[in-house]
């Protein structure tokens, strides 16, 4: 494996791989001095996936489908109101994913902002690997 790349291991154990950011060998996944922030913006992550609204909607969804269930009231109106239920309830499954997923990606370009700030704080400490200005 290449210096560039970072010493960590993977939840599955393979070799991380991703290629790091300053002297310390680790990538900002796996840096120890990176952690408190990775902790961080995971829980600002979690927190993005909790909609109090679409968790109502969810609910009452869950609700209007439980009544029409009624086994007294198999008629064509129920059926399609059902179907309804169903298909909204789907959607809101499928918001609340999308939600998670856009959380996550925020996450990583959070992750990578933070690993070329720190990069250009390490260049601009070191008078030698400024270019001078002309």
């Amino acid at each position: 494996m290449s210096d560039s790349r970072c010493r960590g291991s993977k939840a599955d154990g393979s070799a991380c791989g991703a290629t790091i950011i300053g002297a310390n060998g680790w990538c900002a996944a796996h840096d120890p001095g990176r952690a408190a922030a990775r902790k961080r913006a995971s829980a600002r992550a979690n927190q993005a996936g909790r909609d109090p609204e679409l968790a109502e909607i969810k609910a009452v969804l869950k609700t209007l489908d439980e009544e029409a269930q009624d086994p007294g009231a198999y008629s064509p109106d129920i059926i399609e109101l059902r179907v309804k239920v169903n298909r909204a309830r789907i959607y809101a499954c499928k918001a609340d994913s999308e939600i998670k997923r856009h959380a996550a990606e925020v996450l990583e370009l959070e992750e990578h902002a933070a690993e070329l700030e720190d990069a250009l704080e390490e260049l601009m400490k070191d008078p030698a690997r400024r270019s001078s200005s002309p």
